[in-house]
């Protein structure tokens, strides 16, 4: 069974960018010389693309290097962090996460922060996504940036109204979307309904696959929550709905034609 990080290696190599930890890489292990690579890279290349059972071994294999802990974080700052982070979080080895979010703090990739969630426990969640908040706007690339929101999307962490503003108006359509995506949640999980404002800058986005996903969100809010507060979403809905008439892209004023 392929490894998570296996499966988004190519995805994160397409937003590294820069210096540092993870940037410019061209691939996740490169070959150098004719030496051959250290014991546990090459147990560590077989997390993934193997069966359950391989990778059930090596990760066995993995545990008996003596000193793999100090191996794994002299690997972090290097062109094998991939792999390094594909055993941190196949060992599960919690006490890697402090490290982590140091490393993560130059990482392009934002993977590490990947690696971090799937290593957290309950009672470290909140002091970490503290973190990620604080974090969120300073990110390296906006591959870390999309990491974070993600993260926090998927939590009850409320984002600052200044920090979604900044987020909504950011050069990365990328970024964009993964912010109303983040709105979205707020919205249909929490009934946020005062987040439903965010909405009226997003359906003027310059990017029109920004603006469509914003009448979806629209769409998809239930009649119970246009309703409520006797009906105020419903009348802001109806008043968002005259951006319509200027909307050029057809399949963006088929959308929101819909709604009206």
């Amino acid at each position: 069974m392929r490894s998570w990080i296996g499966y988004l290696i190519g995805w994160s190599l397409a937003f590294s960018c820069g210096t540092g930890a993870g940037a410019g890489a061209t691939a996740p292990h490169p070959i150098g010389g004719m030496s051959s690579p250290s014991p546990w890279i090459s147990l560590a290349r077989r997390l993934t693309g193997e069966s359950a059972s391989v990778r059930s071994q090596m990760l066995t294999e993995l545990r008996a290097i003596p000193d793999l802990s100090a191996t794994l974080r002299a690997a972090l700052p290097t062109s094998d962090f991939f792999l390094a982070l594909d055993v941190i979080t196949g060992l599960e080895l919690k006490s890697f996460v402090p490290t982590l979010l140091d490393f993560a703090q130059t990482d392009q990739t934002g993977y590490s922060y990947h690696a971090i969630n799937s290593l957290l426990t309950g009672a470290d969640q909140g002091r970490i996504f503290k973190i990620y908040l604080d974090r969120l706007l300073r990110a390296p690339s906006p591959a870390s940036k999309l990491t974070l929101l993600d993260s926090l999307t998927r939590t009850a962490v409320d984002i600052k109204s200044a920090a979604l503003e900044a987020l909504l108006k950011d050069r990365d359509p990328e970024i964009r979307s993964a912010a109303i995506y983040y709105i979205r949640s707020r919205i249909l999980k929490f009934h946020r309904l005062d987040h439903f404002d965010f909405l009226v800058a997003t359906v003027k986005d310059p990017a029109f696959q920004v603006r469509a996903q914003s009448w979806t969100l629209i769409g998809e809010i239930p009649l119970v929550l246009r309703q409520a507060q006797g009906g105020s979403l419903a009348k802001k809905i109806a008043q968002i709905a005259a951006v319509c008439q200027a909307e050029s892209e057809l399949i963006v004023r088929s959308q929101c034609a819909a709604i009206r």
